[in-house]
């Protein structure tokens, strides 16, 4: 038994030896911008090439957006819309009862359904209004009163409860 261990012993600083010789990748080399000298006595500038700008041309304000800007898209299923009116009926109810946490939580609901819809926007607008949080509920009246493209009575109403927030918030 004992001549076989300095056997054993030399396989195994072979096995080492040659495991350290094996080729290992080495992280490719950083590159360094090359100084660029235009005149003998001016100081080196690195050239670092400088990314490529495209510039859209803008939209002639009198052709009207494309399908996927406009507002008056209708996004969800026609039952996914009809749910987003009960809610927001519903909302408005909570609200006239005084029960303005459930009012929230029922209008926020319908914006998850329907996130473009500027009446459920503003009638979350008027709760928290009366919940007192001016800035939220001018805020979300201008969003009601962007949405509301062709909806008068909603951009109405957006805009005086924008003015009263705002006078509020004062």
């Amino acid at each position: 038994m004992i001549r076989f261990k300095p056997l054993r012993i030399f396989c195994l600083v072979v096995l080492l030896w040659l495991s350290a010789c094996a080729r290992h990748e080495a992280p490719p080399p950083i590159l360094k911008p090359q100084p660029v000298v235009s005149e003998p006595h001016a100081q080196p500038k690195t050239s670092i090439p400088k990314p490529e700008i495209v510039v859209q041309p803008d939209r002639d304000p009198a052709q009207p957006p494309p399908d996927w800007a406009r507002s008056d898209n209708r996004v969800a299923p026609e039952p996914m819309l009809a749910a987003a009116d009960a809610l927001l009926a519903q909302g408005q109810r909570h609200q006239q009862m005084g029960r303005l946490e459930q009012a929230v939580a029922t209008l926020e609901r319908g914006l998850r359904i329907a996130p473009r819809n500027a009446a459920l926007l503003l009638a979350l607008a008027e709760v928290r209004f009366a919940q007192g949080n001016y800035p939220l509920a001018e805020q979300l009246a201008r969003k009601a009163e962007l949405l509301a493209a062709n909806n008068i009575e909603v951009k109405q109403a957006s805009r005086r409860l924008i003015d009263k927030a705002h006078l509020k918030a004062d």
